[in-house]
């Protein structure tokens, strides 16, 4: 595995039946729950395990809102609790990802979807 919190996603389109993206959407609004491990090939990363609640709000049309709550818990450390609120947008084809650390007029771009032809 990397050690950058950073992703590239790529997503296939059908333009004969209910889009990806759209099938995509309408699946975000569901989530209720998260788990996660995390290794870094760095002896200073961040490994452990996480998991918590998700609850999702929609302030606009075109926007979901996860909150997050959880713990974490490093190797070796003791459990830790969390909480992150994030920012799925869909803006035309894209559906774009930002972490709202700072504040909802500050976000934090982490990733935009963008769909794939061809492929």
């Amino acid at each position: 595995m990397t050690s950058s919190p950073y992703a590239l996603f790529c997503m296939h389109t059908e333009p004969t039946h209910t889009s990806s993206r759209e099938r995509l959407w309408d699946q975000l609004a569901r989530v209720q729950r998260l788990s996660f491990v995390a290794e870094s090939a760095l002896a200073t990363g961040w490994n452990g395990a996480g998991q918590g609640g998700v609850r999702v709000t929609a302030p606009e049309a075109s926007v979901w809102l996860f909150e997050e709550t959880g713990t974490w818990q490093p190797d070796g450390g003791p459990v830790l609790p969390f909480r992150n609120v994030f920012r799925w947008t869909k803006r035309g084809a894209v559906i774009g990802l930002e972490h709202l650390r700072f504040g909802p007029d500050a976000p934090v771009l982490l990733f935009d979807l963008i769909p794939a032809r061809g492929r």
